[in-house]
């Protein structure tokens, strides 16, 4: 048959019930079959076994060239192909291979001679779905294998595609992927796995899990491949460092998974692996910044528990290790224009250790510490033999010495000081040292201005105690001194004159001394306090009672019962309150009299202090009286005070300290 009487022929249809194959139904639409023969014998048996076996509708289409077949089947919609591989233009294997290269997604059926079936097996292996040898084909068995080349290829169409899609979702995964062999041995991984571990894919291949594993993770990574093994679990996740080609730590969390056969032999395994480096990084952070605030928290409550310099300097090199790794440490003051140490650590080792406290460094002529004091921000030099402007002393020519970190010390706008931090290690201090140094330097500037300030509060109080103690020697003692010597002088002339007056004014004389020397005694008591507590209560009001009445004449009446002693603390409360309460009755009330009462008992101790003067209003206190002191005092030992006066009723103050206190 030549070619013009072959579309002559157009197609032949036969009508019959789908065939079922293997739970698959054929659609209820003919299968469309393209025979390609030049044979017109076989041809025609064909057509004959098709139309006799076939159960389920189907066209049959012929061609007998194979460059008909190929333009045939580009216009799609043939089902199977029964392709005679011997045609007038291509004889042999050839004729497979250039037909399914043009229609790779047909199933295609070969026709072999009867001696040669190794041919049919090399079809079948070249890409084939089937061969039938041409005149010993069963009825039956043509239309079978048709359709069963249909479904084999569409279930190899299917396989393809999901190996397609399984392929692509390994390569485009998020997450890291790989196939590891029981020995660990990498077997396929995607391109993630190798950005995260920074290895190519040929380098990984190389490689085995065990190899790339951070050596503190490995015990537990194994641990754990041996109960996988064990069938203990079916999978398993932990985060695990592996080791980045760069030499760094990369964290991932990790999950396995076993593979195994039909018969449960362990085949590889699955690992899923995410980059969590990030994460980590954040988490580190955060626990970096916890652990900053808790060190800082903690400084800066003991930086503040004492108003005492010299504690402080040394609480903040106690501290400074909590904030920022360091192998030596120096706190400088500035005190004019020199910055002097006065507080150094980690300088032990070197015979240069007892000088360091001694050394003092003009501001303007060394650059680092001027760069501080000009911009208020901290300074790194990552290796200080690289530095030119280093200061050259004694020090750093030890060499010991490789990188330096240091921060100002400022409150306000003026810079007061420096922290400088020294490391063995070259390149040691980060940005983030310094962050942390200059964090812990403002807890450190209002410790160190704290205690300035309090050392300066100290010296003007005692400056102000001097000039109040001077005011009360020439106010007492210098008055009542000048008066005994104007009678002293007097005292020869009025013996020879009237010695009975000579004998009042010598009782006067004598009293004027007394007085004097009471006061001189309540004086230096007040220079030196630790000596009030040496006398009992009732000594102390007797020589205030003394000094009083050599400052002012008035009758003075003591009631004193002190048959049980006081705790110090009390004890002073009521000296300071009966001192003041004298005070007030000498300069503001113009008394003539002053009775005090103190009755120290078994359950109560009670003063009492009265005078006869011109009184005040309560609701209208006159500046000066110190009552908010005196409550001060009363309510700190837990003792009752009342104020009893009125305008010309004279003035009484009432202390009450019930023993019950002391527990």
């Amino acid at each position: 048959m030549d070619r013009s009487r072959a579309h002559e022929r157009g197609t032949v249809e036969t009508t019959g019930q789908a065939l079922q194959t293997q739970g698959t139904s054929m659609s209820e639409q003919p299968v469309r079959i393209l025979l390609v023969e030049d044979n017109p014998a076989d041809i025609r048996l064909i057509e004959e076994n098709l139309h006799e076996s076939a159960d389920y509708p189907y066209t049959l289409e012929t061609v007998t060239m194979l460059e008909d077949a190929v333009q045939h089947v580009a216009q799609a919609g043939i089902d199977v192909v029964l392709l005679d591989l011997f045609l007038p233009d291509s004889k042999g294997p050839d004729t497979l291979v250039r037909l399914r290269d043009s229609a790779p997604w047909l199933p295609i059926v070969v026709l072999t001679r009867f001696d040669d079936k190794s041919g049919g097996l090399k079809s079948v292996q070249a890409g084939a779905q089937d061969f039938l040898v041409k005149g010993h084909s069963a009825n039956h068995l043509l239309a079978r294998s048709l359709l069963y080349a249909i479904e084999r290829k569409r279930a190899e169409e299917a396989l393809r595609e999901s190996e397609a899609r399984f392929r692509m979702t390994f390569e485009q995964a998020a997450v890291g992927l790989a196939h590891v062999n029981t020995d660990g041995r990498y077997v396929r991984i995607n391109e993630r796995l190798c950005d995260i571990i920074g290895y190519t894919r040929e380098e990984l291949l190389a490689l085995t899990f065990q190899t790339i594993t951070y050596p503190d993770d490995l015990d537990e990574d194994l641990a754990n491949v041996d109960r996988l093994l064990r069938g203990d679990v079916s999978r398993y996740t932990l985060e695990k460092r592996y080791i980045h080609k760069n030499g760094q730590p990369v964290w991932v969390n990790l999950t396995v998974s076993l593979a195994s056969d039909r018969l449960g032999q362990p085949q590889y395994f699955i690992m899923v692996v995410e980059d969590i480096g990030k994460r980590k990084r954040v988490e580190q952070a955060e626990r970096e910044q916890r652990i900053l605030a808790e060190a800082l928290r903690d400084s800066a409550i003991a930086l503040n528990s004492t108003l005492n310099l010299s504690e402080v300097l040394d609480r903040i090199l106690a501290n400074i290790e909590r904030v920022v790794p360091h192998d030596a440490a120096e706190i400088m003051l500035i005190e004019n224009n020199q910055a002097h140490i006065v507080r150094s650590r980690g300088y032990a080792e070197s015979e240069l250790a007892d000088d360091l406290d001694t050394l003092h460094f003009p501001i303007n002529k060394v650059s680092n510490l001027q760069y501080m004091i000009e911009t208020r921000q901290p300074l790194i030099i990552p290796d200080i033999r690289a530095y030119q402007h280093w200061i050259e002393t004694r020090i750093s020519t030890t060499q010991r010495w490789r990188s330096y970190t240091g921060v100002p010390i400022h409150v306000k706008n003026e810079v007061i000081g420096f922290i400088n931090l020294a490391s063995v290690t070259p390149n040691f201090f980060t940005p983030v040292h310094a962050d942390r140094l200059q964090a812990f330097a403002v807890e450190a500037a209002i410790a160190i201005h704290n205690a300035q300030l309090y050392e300066q509060a100290k010296e003007l109080a005692v400056l102000e105690e001097r000039q109040r103690l001077a005011r009360d020697l020439h106010d007492s003692v210098s008055q009542a001194l000048f008066s005994a010597s104007i009678i002293a002088e007097s005292l020869p002339r009025l013996w020879q004159r009237d010695a009975t007056k000579a004998l009042q004014h010598l009782e006067q004389l004598r009293l004027l001394n007394r007085s004097a020397l009471a006061e001189m005694r309540s004086l230096l008591l007040e220079l030196r306090p630790d000596h009030l507590l040496r006398l009992n209560l009732a000594d102390q009001l007797r020589q205030l009672a003394q000094a009083m009445q050599g400052r002012k004449r008035m009758s003075m009446s003591l009631n004193i019962d002190d048959k049980h002693s006081v705790p110090p603390d009390v004890q002073l409360a009521l000296y300071r309150i009966a001192q003041e309460a004298l005070n007030n009755i000498i300069k503001h009330t113009r008394a003539t009299s002053v009775a005090i009462d103190y009755i120290s008992g078994v359950e109560q101790v009670e003063l009492r202090i009265a005078d006869n003067g011109k009184g005040f209003d309560l609701e209208h206190t006159p500046p000066g009286l110190g009552l908010d002191s005196m409550r001060e005092r009363a309510a700190k030992i837990g003792a009752q005070l009342e104020f009893s006066t009125g305008a010309g009723q004279g003035t009484q103050v009432h202390v009450v300290w019930m023993r019950q206190h002391l527990d």
